[in-house]
């Protein structure tokens, strides 16, 4: 499914304006973030095409508005001919007619906005990167807990889906069941359900069950930043296992070449799960201000 100027527009209409290019909205925007036009604009050789939303903010609007305005327009016309899917002006870029008067061969979409660019990379920029980045599937069930992701982990049938239906009566939010679909974006983790499992969950002797119908369309987030793995392990009596016992070391599972705390809890008769991943996220909460 292709990704476009369009679609953008549509996700972030209360802070954009269309200053040109309307007609050309469905062009397709190839990757993720944002980009910055420095080579195409100071270098002094022919860039390859653009294929990702282009930002000109104030330090493209102070160079071009320093040279004559021949020069203005051949530097413009040089960023034009790549056909960046759309150029984003910030707050910064004061004046953006002369782009406008460049464009009318080229038409390619000019947005405006009244962010700046560290806004628009948090912003849009994320936005994109969420939208293009390449996810893979893994298998557990994702909740977010006080804030944090927390993707549960265990093999088949040790009650992973029960413990999430847990959480949710306490109130926590779900995301995904069985297949999740994860990605690396910069340092983080996004995790976020299939559009087969979407709203889902499967809990063994009952079946295929409707969160949204059953708990709240409130209880479902689209996606969550995953922060910590816990990891349900089934222990037999004779089976020796090295558990945490201090507190005092945090281990960590690899997920997309990212390092994420790990905590393994075993499960038995008159442990509730649900508490013991409660108190593993403030457990990691207070971790971080020691």
């Amino acid at each position: 499914m292709s990704f476009t100027v369009k679609d953008i527009y549509d996700k972030f209409e209360v802070i954009l304006v269309i200053l040109d290019g309307e007609e050309k909205m469905d062009r397709v925007i190839e990757k993720p973030g944002l980009s910055r036009p420095t080579f195409e604009l100071f270098g002094p050789f022919q860039s390859d095409p653009i294929k990702s939303a282009v930002v000109l903010g104030n330090r493209e609007y102070s160079y071009l508005t320093s040279l004559s305005p021949e020069e203005r327009k051949e530097k413009t016309k040089r960023l034009l001919e790549l056909q960046p899917p759309v150029l984003i002006l910030t707050k910064s870029f004061l004046d953006p007619f002369f782009l406008k008067e460049c464009n009318k061969e080229y038409k390619v979409p000019i947005l405006c906005t009244d962010m700046y660019s560290n806004e628009l990379n948090i912003s849009i920029g994320l936005y994109i990167s969420k939208q293009l980045a390449k996810y893979t599937i893994h298998h557990g069930v994702l909740i977010e807990v006080y804030g944090e992701g927390v993707l549960i982990i265990g093999e088949s049938g040790i009650g992973k889906s029960e413990v999430a239906m847990e959480m949710l009566r306490k109130n926590f939010l779900f995301v995904a069941d069985d297949a999740i679909s994860i990605a690396r974006i910069g340092d983080r983790l996004i995790g976020r359900p299939t559009e087969i499992n979407k709203h889902f969950i499967e809990v063994r002797g009952i079946g295929i069950l409707n969160v949204t119908k059953m708990y709240g369309i409130e209880k479902i987030k689209s996606s969550a930043h995953i922060s910590i793995v816990v990891e349900l392990i089934n222990i037999q009596n004779n089976q020796p296992y090295n558990f945490e016992r201090t507190g005092q070391k945090t281990r960590y599972k690899v997920i997309e070449n990212i390092k994420v705390p790990h905590y393994v809890l075993p499960i038995s008769s008159g442990r509730r799960s649900s508490e013991l991943i409660e108190s593993a996220v403030i457990d990691l909460k207070l971790k971080r201000d020691w």
